[in-house]
C-alpha cells in the first residue's frame, strides 16, 4: 500500500493521508503554508542558551525555534527537521520542515509528514513512521516533495525501523515481524516484504553501511547484524560483547563503524553507561572491536547511550540527553575532545524511554544541534 501527495496539497492534506498520518501542525507551528519562505517564530538570537558553554573553536550562529522534539537530516542543501510531541505513539501527528542553513528561515513545511531514523538516497528522504502508523515506511521526495507511504510488513504488528539505501534498494529491518523489506528506491515499490525469521530478531535502531553492506543494530545485546546489500542476506555478526540497550546509533567511515549502546549498572539500576566502540569491519566474519569509549550517566539506560553519531570537521559527534550534551571525539583514538551541554529538559519520570531527541547533523558548512523546541547552529570561529 502506497499513498501519493503533491508539494501543493501537503498542507491541506485529505483523503488517503489524512487518514492515514494527519495532518494537523502542532501548536507552535511556523504559520502558513508550504509553498514559500517563512520565518519561524521567535528565530534568529545568537546567545547561549541559560548557561550553555560553547565548544572551543566553534560559535553559535542562529537558534532556529522548532516545535517538539525529533530526528533531522542535511540532504540537498538544506536542513530536514522532524517535530512530533513527546510520548505520542499512537496517535497521527508530526510535521517536517526543511530549513534553508543560510537564513535560517523554514521553506517547506509538511505537516502530517513524520518519522524517525532519516536516511537519504535515490532522490530522497526516507524515514519509519512507526510513532505515527505502525507498519510504514516514509519517502519524501526531494525535487517534487512528493511524499509516499510504504507498507513493508505482513501484518499489524509490524515495526519497521531504520532504512539503509543501497544504489537502486532500500533495505528496512522490522523489529517486531524479526524480518528485512525490500523496495525498490526508484518506485517505493515493495519488492520483498519483512516476513520472521528466527535469525533476525532483535532488529531495531540506526543502519549504517559502505554501499557494498550494510549493519543493523540487535536491540539490547550489543551486537550488530550484518547484511550484504544487494541481497539482504545476513554474512555476519559482531558481538561487543558489551550487555547493552538504546537506541543503537551507528555511523561507518571506510572500514570503520561506531556504535553507541547503554548498559544499566549492575549495582543500581538507575546508574547507567553509555558507550561508543569503533569497530573494524574491514573483513567480513573477522569484525572486531578496536576502541572504546565509556560514558557514565546519572539517569536510567536510556539517557546514558548517545542517541546519534555524525562524522564531520574531523570529528566524531555524539549526543545523548542524560546528560543532556554534545561531545566531540577523535575518531582515531576515541578520546573527548570536547564537551558541551545541550538545552533542553530531561524526561519526567513515567516517559516512555527514547526520548526526547537530541540529535545533531553536519552540513551547509555548520553543526547542527536539536533539543526540544530548539535547533541551534553552529560554525567554525574564523
Amino acid at each position: 500500500m502506497s499513498v501519493h501527495v503533491s508539494r501543493r496539497t501537503a498542507v491541506a492534506v485529505t483523503g488517503c493521508l489524512a487518514l492515514l498520518v494527519g495532518c494537523t501542525a502542532g501548536p507552535g507551528d511556523p504559520a502558513g503554508d508550504n509553498t514559500g519562505s517563512q520565518q519561524p517564530p521567535s528565530s534568529g538570537p545568537v546567545e547561549p542558551v541559560g548557561s550553555q558553554r560553547i565548544l572551543d573553536g566553534w560559535r553559535l550562529a542562529r537558534t532556529i525555534r522548532v516545535p517538539e522534539h525529533g530526528t533531522m537530516i542535511f540532504a540537498d542543501g538544506s536542513l530536514w527537521v522532524g517535530s512530533r510531541p513527546l510520548g505520542v505513539f499512537d496517535e497521527p501527528t508530526g510535521t517536517t520542515y526543511q530549513i534553508d542553513p543560510a537564513s535560517g528561515k523554514v521553506l517547506h513545511r509538511f505537516p502530517g509528514v513524520a518519522g524517525e531514523w532519516p536516511a537519504v538516497g535515490a532522490g530522497a528522504i526516507w524515514f519509519n513512521t512507526t510513532s505515527v502508523m505502525p507498519g510504514l515506511v516514509t519517502r519524501l521526495d526531494l525535487t517534487t516533495h512528493d511524499v509516499k507511504l510504504i507498507r513493508t510488513g505482513t501484518g499489524p504488528q509490524s515495526s519497521p525501523f531504520a532504512p539503509y539505501v543501497a544504489r537502486d534498494k532500500v533495505w528496512v529491518a522490522d523489529f517486531a515481524q524479526r524480518g528485512l523489506a525490500e523496495i525498490d528506491a526508484r518506485t517505493g515499490q515493495v519488492l520483498k516484504r519483512s516476513r520472521p525469521r528466527p535469525d533476525l530478531s532483535g532488529l531495531r535502531g540506526w543502519t549504517a553501511g559502505d554501499g557494498h553492506t550494510f549493519f543493523v543494530n540487535v536491540f539490547e545485546s550489543g551486537r550488530y547484524t550484518r547484511f550484504d546489500a544487494v541481497t539482504g542476506k545476513p554474512v555476519s555478526v559482531v558481538d561487543t560483547h558489551i550487555s547493552a540497550g538504546g537506541g543503537g546509533a551507528l555511523v561507518q567511515d571506510g572500514h570503520t563503524l561506531y556504535a553507541a549502546m547503554g548498559q544499566g549498572s549492575p549495582v543500581d539500576e538507575d546508574l547507567a553507561t553509555g558507550y561508543v566502540v569503533a569497530i573494524d569491519v574491514g573483513t567480513v566474519g573477522s569484525e572486531k572491536v578496536i576502541h572504546e569509549l565509556r560514558l557514565p550517566g546519572p539517569e536510567a539506560v536510556y539517557g546514558a547511550d548517545p542517541t546519534r553519531l555524525v562524522l564531520g570537521f574531523g570529528s566524531l559527534w555524539a549526543v545523548r540527553y542524560s546528560p543532556s550534551e554534545l561531545i566531540r571525539i577523535d575518531p582515531a583514538t576515541l578520546h573527548i575532545t570536547g564537551r558541551m551541554p545541550i538545552p533542553g529538559p530531561v524526561p519526567p519520570e513515567g516517559e516512555p524511554p527514547g526520548g526526547p531527541w537530541r540529535d545533531v547533523a553536519v552540513g551547509g558548512g555548520s553543526l547542527w544541534v536539536r533539543s526540544p523546541g530548539l535547533v541551534q547552529q553552529f560554525v567554525p570561529r574564523d
